[in-house]
């Protein structure tokens, strides 16, 4: 082993230790505080936890050597959605939302400390993986020995087939919702009519995954591609429009680290020159969809000042918090409800996700749609408990779904997620193409989302894009090739 491999050994079993020391330290701290019905303490762990979530990155950061990764991406969006709340009461002393006075404060302390902690471990599951995970040994990805997945250009043609036949459903559909939102705002009841039957919910399944796959089997950059892409970004755009960001952030996110990825950290990883790189290009690539966030940033913004709802600034530091954070409020409504109401579910709500897997097509007896799955619950809970306030919906999120299974026993999923991910950022695995990195790019999309949603919605994307997408790809080589054969 050289001296560059051992720095980077020695960063990892650091940075490792320091974690673990950190978590225990960490549980003499705050163990005493769960149950306290004082405001004071509530922002002192909000502060202790903001200085955990800083610590953790600053870990994380040393132990990898690079800022921009997949263990890093999902560190930041899980602690923005978990704990966003905290934050920004650790950091504003002005701030207070509504929200926060439907809680006995003792819950929000006790919600805080959740977070907290399944925030370490978090970590340390990462940093786990970057210790003892062998960075040799090569990762299983399904479908990816397939023949079919091997032949690029039987992928591109099949992918294309996808993406215009649902892109004949979907663009006028999004269209439609995001002019609807602009005319009458944004309503629940027009979101719900993207989902208003089995056809509309099977193109957008496949759609924006078919626009991926062509671009993860594109070698060429063809002006096909082009107008795949600018097909995408529109779709993003008039989805944020509409007010449906869980189906277009996780995207362009995606999208985002597919840009970086082939042009910086590929030609990095196989020690090209960063004069190779295409500036130019890069900051186009990134220009774009950071260019759809400002603009439907700044038109909520107008909307909001118009109506009498602004503040006459843009706090975005505020506002972003404020917006992704709201999922924190997911653990303590679910923390009033259980184990007082509902008793704990000890993995029930997964089976249930897993049962939801089976399409409606082929569920005759409805098993699925008699299912009661976390997001329902809470909605039917706070239905019962504030009436028509939350009619809008509060989401659920990775943290309420753990706490509601198994109480605080369920902090330990926290650890294991990392494990579970590992195949997407290991080193080896540098190549921008091919079947394993759009496997990669539809994970990321979903742990970019998954924190605010609960498990079902996020096995669902998973489904559909890569499972059913596997096998209709293998079908249809398997058909193309007897074809060809008969002609023969």
């Amino acid at each position: 082993m050289n001296s560059e491999a051992q720095g980077v050994s020695v960063k990892k079993i650091s940075s490792f230790f320091i974690a673990i020391v950190l978590t225990i330290f960490s549980v003499f701290i705050l163990k005493q505080q769960c149950n306290s019905t004082e405001w004071s303490t509530f922002l002192n762990v909000c502060r202790y936890g903001t200085f955990i979530v800083l610590a953790d990155f600053v870990l994380l950061l040393i132990a990898q050597n690079r800022v921009l990764t997949i263990p890093n991406i999902i560190y930041i969006f899980f602690t923005l959605f978990q704990f966003g709340i905290p934050i920004l009461y650790a950091t504003r002393a002005d701030y207070h939302t509504f929200y926060s006075s439907l809680f006995q404060t003792s819950t929000l302390v006790s919600g805080a400390v959740y977070s907290i902690f399944s925030i370490l471990l978090l970590t340390v599951g990462f940093l786990s993986v970057l210790v003892f995970k062998n960075p040799g040994k090569k990762q299983y990805v399904i479908f990816e020995e397939a023949e079919a997945m091997r032949n690029y250009a039987f992928v591109k043609k099949a992918s294309l087939i996808v993406f215009i036949l649902t892109g004949l459903i979907c663009l006028p559909l999004y269209t439609y919702v995001a002019f609807q939102a602009i005319k009458n705002g944004f309503s629940q009841a027009n979101r719900t009519f993207l989902s208003a039957n089995g056809l509309f919910n099977l193109a957008r399944a496949f759609f924006i995954p078919s626009c991926f796959l062509y671009m993860c089997f594109n070698e060429t950059h063809d002006n096909v591609e082009k107008i795949i892409k600018v097909c995408f970004f529109y779709s993003c755009a008039v989805l944020l429009v509409s007010g449906t960001r869980d189906q277009s952030l996780g995207w362009l996110f995606a999208y985002l680290y597919n840009i970086y990825a082939r042009n910086v950290d590929h030609k990095l990883n196989r020690r090209l020159d960063w004069h190779k790189i295409n500036i130019k290009k890069l900051f186009r690539n990134f220009f774009i969809p950071l260019g759809i966030f400002g603009l439907i940033y700044l038109a909520e913004y107008v909307s909001a000042n118009r109506s009498g709802n602004g503040n006459g600034s843009i706090d975005l530091y505020a506002n972003l918090l404020n917006e992704m954070g709201f999922n924190f409020y997911s653990i303590c409504f679910t923390k009033m409800y259980v184990p007082q109401v509902t008793h704990f579910q000890f993995g029930a709500t997964y089976l249930k996700s897993l049962i939801t897997l089976i399409p409606n097509s082929i569920d005759f007896l409805g098993i699925s749609k008699n299912l009661l799955l976390p997001t329902a619950w809470l909605g039917v809970m706070n239905g019962a408990h504030y009436g028509s306030l939350l009619s809008f919906g509060v989401g659920f999120s990775f943290n309420a779904e753990a706490f509601m299974n198994f109480g605080w026993w369920g902090l330990i999923l926290s650890f294991l997620l990392p494990w579970l991910l590992s195949f997407t950022f290991k080193k080896e695995n540098n190549s921008p193409y091919g079947w394993r990195q759009y496997v990669i790019l539809v994970i990321i999309e979903v742990m970019v989302t998954f924190p605010r949603r609960d498990f079902s919605e996020s096995l669902s994307t998973a489904e559909y894009a890569i499972f059913f997408m596997g096998i209709y790809l293998m079908v249809l080589y398997g058909i193309s090739r007897r074809t060809r054969r008969n002609r023969d």
